[in-house]
C-alpha cells in the first residue's frame, strides 16, 4: 500500500497472463470463426499450428462458447488481483469455466500442453523484453493532467497487452483496454496511455 505521498492514480500492465493466451491460441488454432467486435481481437501475430481438423462441426457452438469465455476473461477481476481471480479457480489445465461447452472445453485440454508450449516461449521473449523497458507512467499522468487542467485523480487504469494483430486498444471499460502487442510498441504508445488516462476520469 502506497504511503501519503504516493500517487493516487495507478497503471497496472498485465503482458503474460496465460489465461488470455490459451483462448487466443486456442481460437486461432482451431479456426473458430468468431466476429470481430467492441471486446474481440484480432488473430495472433505469430499463427499457431492449425488443429481445425479436430472440429468436425458443430462450428457455430464453439463460436459461440468461445465468446462466452473470452468476454468472461476480459471483464474478470485482473491477473495481478489474485485473491478474486476468476480464472484462477476455472482456467487450466480442466478448463471448469467451460463446463456449459463440453465440446469446447473438451477440445481446449486436448490442446493444453500445445498451448502452454508456445505461452511458455512467449513469456520468456516478452519478460527479457520487458527488463529493459523504462516506466513511461508517469510522463503520462503529467501530459493527462495537463490535458485535463488539473492533476489526475484515484484513477486505477487496467492494461492488458495481447500479442494480437490490430492498431487500436479495445476498450472493456473506462479503466480496463485490452491492447494488441503492437500498439504498445509502438512509438506512440505514450500519446495512446496519455488518452487512455483522460477517458478514465
Amino acid at each position: 500500500m502506497g504511503g501519503p505521498d504516493a500517487d493516487p492514480w495507478s497503471v497496472r500492465i498485465t503482458q503474460t497472463d496465460a489465461d488470455f493466451y490459451y483462448a487466443l491460441w486456442i481460437r486461432d488454432s482451431l479456426e473458430i470463426a468468431v466476429e470481430r467486435g467492441p471486446l474481440v481481437p484480432g488473430h495472433l501475430t505469430q499463427p499457431p499450428p492449425s488443429h481445425s481438423d479436430l472440429v468436425r462441426g458443430g462450428a457455430a457452438e464453439l463460436a459461440a462458447g468461445w465468446q462466452a469465455w473470452w468476454s468472461d476473461l476480459a471483464r474478470a477481476a485482473p491477473a495481478w488481483d489474485c485473491a478474486t481471480k476468476y480464472w484462477d479457480r476455472a482456467g487450466a489445465p480442466y478448463f471448469d469455466g467451460l463446463a456449459e461447452w463440453p465440446r469446447l472445453q473438451n477440445l481446449t485440454r486436448v490442446l493444453w500442453n500445445e498451448a502452454d508450449h508456445w505461452f511458455t516461449e512467449y513469456k520468456r521473449i516478452t519478460t527479457i523484453a520487458l527488463a529493459d523497458r523504462p516506466s513511461e507512467h508517469g510522463a503520462a499522468a503529467r501530459a493527462a493532467a495537463d490535458k485535463l487542467g488539473h492533476p489526475i485523480g484515484d484513477v486505477q487504469v487496467d492494461l492488458v497487452v495481447v500479442p494480437v494483430e490490430g492498431d487500436v486498444p479495445l476498450e472493456v471499460t473506462r479503466s480496463r483496454y485490452i491492447v494488441p502487442q503492437d500498439v504498445y510498441d509502438h512509438p506512440d504508445w505514450h500519446n495512446v496511455l496519455v488518452d487512455i488516462l483522460v477517458r478514465a476520469h
